[in-house]
């Protein structure tokens, strides 16, 4: 069992707390959501409950073991597994096989049991012929895939997951939720998912709410499933729509000719001749790992292709997967007039305070780390960097991640003023709902290449062909009926 009893916290350099008061009692045979808006404070909460952050008051116990005493890490570890947000922060080693050896290495399982638990991963998560590739050259889907084979090898009597879908395809959503039921109903063990989707919480057994930082709700998915406060959960999202209008123009703003690019012949990517005109918004989908990110990247120049050439006549910008990538500097307000600042943009400070505001950064932020925001925050952060630079043409991948449902319709009402500005678009994403909210034009690619290219509403509207792209989605497929 795990105990909170009055917890609280805050980061040393901050008088007000994330955290308000926790007390909670987790059994082991319940599967919890913890649910909230961005900031709420449910990364922080779950990274307490694991034994990571130690509260700054009150006390948490995972089996009678306080987590504050140093002596009781090693076997609060062997009891609890955190999969992180971002996977990245917890893939340490130089092939995947090596990923999945290690934690069941470091708790001293034998040689036999090691080798099982390796081998019964690589073959469940298809990474059997992938053995001795490096994590750094997987997807964000397949990396976090592998964060969470990582966690199962060690046998844990809890499991912590932090969006642990935010970068899986339909298909790799539903496996790995499948999944997860099986692991709690046959083994017991207990699930707490943080969580923003309303599928996810009707799943579970017991929903606990944060706002604030402090719980408004704990209780069955059913007592809150339909509430003002998770308007955002709702099976059809407001901010659905395809009747946008978007002025037609020939003017090319990007072009791809014969682009060829793989990862020391694991992964090949062909694109023969791609063109993006001004103004127009673009979705690109497809399974985990099909090769979006790598596209995107290649179009904004960040990475060369090994033959091919891109034509980009316009001041560009990308927003990464994983915001905190391009998050450096001391302040939040540092940080998104670094770029105007060096482009010698006139006037450049209200404009980014404005941006911030739009996109729910309070002022007082401004001043902050961005490294102590949570991921959804920083994921804005990351948003008003690249709009604080006045690009012509967008790259925006998987811009929804982490972002709950009013950040989701800012970040819509943000993309549609854009595009009556004129500006390109071009968004990579499994949030098939948020690109159906904007774009005209979508890009199936599988294994690097391109399968279909066309109206959303060819698309969108056929089940066999969502089906047949591995993209199906019931709430999108019948806006089009």
């Amino acid at each position: 069992m795990i105990i909170s009893e009055n917890v609280c916290y805050k980061y040393d350099d901050s008088q007000n707390y994330i955290l308000k008061n926790i007390s909670l009692r987790i059994n082991p045979t319940e599967r919890i959501a913890l649910v909230g808006n961005n900031g709420s404070g449910k990364t922080t909460l779950g990274l307490i409950l694991a034994g990571i952050f130690i509260p700054s008051g009150g006390k948490v116990l995972v089996n009678s073991l306080e987590t504050d005493q140093e002596t009781n890490r090693f076997d609060i570890r062997k009891m609890v597994g955190f999969v992180f947000q971002n996977p990245e922060n917890q893939i340490i080693t130089t092939s995947i096989e090596n990923e999945l050896a290690f934690g069941p290495e470091n708790l001293a399982f034998s040689s036999n049991e090691i080798n099982e638990k390796v081998e019964w991963a690589l073959n469940f998560f298809n990474f059997m012929n992938r053995r001795n590739v490096m994590p750094v050259q997987l997807s964000g889907g397949e990396k976090e895939l592998l964060a969470l084979a990582s966690i199962l090898t060690m046998d844990t009597k809890f499991i912590i997951l932090d969006e642990p879908t935010s970068y899986l395809d339909w298909s790799g959503k539903s496996k790995l939720m499948g999944f997860i039921e099986e692991l709690h109903k046959r083994n017991n063990v207990g699930i707490i998912n943080i969580t923003q989707k309303k599928d996810e919480i009707l799943d579970s057994d017991r929903v606990i709410q944060l706002k604030d930082g402090e719980i408004i709700y704990d209780g069955v998915p059913e007592g809150i499933i339909d509430t003002p406060d998770l308007k955002y959960l709702s099976d059809k999202a407001t901010y659905t729509t395809h009747n946008l209008e978007v002025e037609q123009n020939e003017d090319i703003a990007v072009r791809a000719r014969n682009l060829r690019f793989n990862y020391d012949g694991e992964f090949s990517l062909n694109i023969d001749d791609l063109v993006f005109r001004k103004g127009e918004p673009v979705g690109i989908v497809g399974s985990t790992g099909s090769g979006k990110t790598t596209l995107l990247q290649l179009l904004g120049q960040l990475v060369e292709p090994i033959d091919g050439n891109i034509e980009i006549k316009e001041r560009n910008s990308v927003l990464f997967q994983f915001p905190e990538k391009q998050l450096f500097t001391r302040t939040v307000i540092d940080d998104v007039t670094f770029g105007p600042k060096n482009l010698d943009i006139e006037n450049y400070l209200e404009p980014a305070k404005e941006i911030l505001n739009t996109l729910g950064i309070p002022e007082q932020y401004f001043e902050r780390s961005p490294f102590t925001l949570s991921l959804g925050e920083q994921r804005k952060v990351g948003i008003a960097s690249i709009l604080a630079t006045k690009p012509e043409i967008l790259f925006l991948d998987e811009p929804t991640i982490s972002l709950d449902y009013r950040s989701i319709s800012t970040l819509v009402n943000v993309c549609k003023k854009l595009i009556e500005e004129r500006k390109t678009i071009i968004a990579a994403s499994h949030d098939l709902e948020f690109l159906n909210s904007f774009a005209k034009r979508i890009i199936v690619i599988q294994n690097g290449k391109i399968v279909f290219d066309g109206k959303k509403s060819l698309l969108f509207s056929s089940e066999g062909l969502m089906r047949k792209f591995n993209l199906y989605n019931k709430v999108v497929t019948e806006v089009y009926i």
